[in-house]
């Protein structure tokens, strides 16, 4: 894993995007996933990070990926 502690952000509306975008900025926070209740960003790359699977799959990615930090937003979608 990159540097920084893991973290998966739910919800790609405006606000979960704006956030991937700090986040590659951030030497604090190492982007891990991406998880998306909308079946049309499922398996799309968003800012060189792919959508993995629903928000509900959150306890599977988890423990798959050893992430104990989320961040959540539900906003407008920009894509």
């Amino acid at each position: 894993m990159g540097k920084g502690e893991p973290v998966i952000v739910l919800g790609m509306g405006t606000a979960g995007a704006n956030l991937v975008r700090e986040l590659a900025r951030s030497s604090e926070w190492h982007l891990v996933s991406l998880l998306d209740d909308d079946p049309a960003k499922r398996g799309r790359e968003i800012l060189g990070h792919k959508v993995l699977g629903w928000i509900s799959e959150l306890p599977l990615w988890t423990e798959q990926l050893q992430v104990g930090d989320v961040a959540w937003f539900a906003g407008q979608n920009m894509l």
